[in-house]
């Protein structure tokens, strides 16, 4: 499968501390198609390893912005339950350094909209660099 990622989108500054910075990807795969389990075996299927690899990429330049609080809007083609597929987006922020760790989060918005035309997921958070 191959993803397309749209890299930083806008990037500005107000009060001359503060970066907001947003980043547009591909819509993850959904939480029934993240992990699987074999026996006691839980593994991550291939298409969200793909996913949460290429994101890494992306993110890997953000390394150290240690935001506290993300805004992440969907646009789906329909509607879908959204509430466990950000944590795809947060284990990749994780794994590329952005962040210590996703439970330093204090504040989570979720958005969804419905946009046929192009479904993307859109990251946002505060960085003081």
């Amino acid at each position: 499968m191959s993803l397309v990622f749209c890299w930083l989108v806008d990037c500005y500054s107000y009060n001359y501390e503060y970066v907001m910075k947003t980043i547009t990807f591909p819509l993850p795969p959904t939480t029934n198609h993240t992990y699987g389990q074999t026996g006691h075996r839980r593994f991550m299927y291939k298409e969200a390893k793909d996913w949460m690899e290429t994101a890494i990429l992306v993110l890997k330049i953000h390394r150290g912005d240690n935001p506290t609080e993300v805004t992440v809007t969907y646009y789906l083609k329909r509607d879908r339950d959204v509430e466990g597929s950000h944590k795809l987006m947060f284990d990749s922020m994780t794994k590329a350094g952005v962040i210590v760790d996703d439970k330093y989060i204090l504040d989570v918005h979720l958005h969804k909209r419905i946009n046929k035309e192009n479904p993307r997921m859109v990251v946002e958070w505060e960085s003081s660099k």
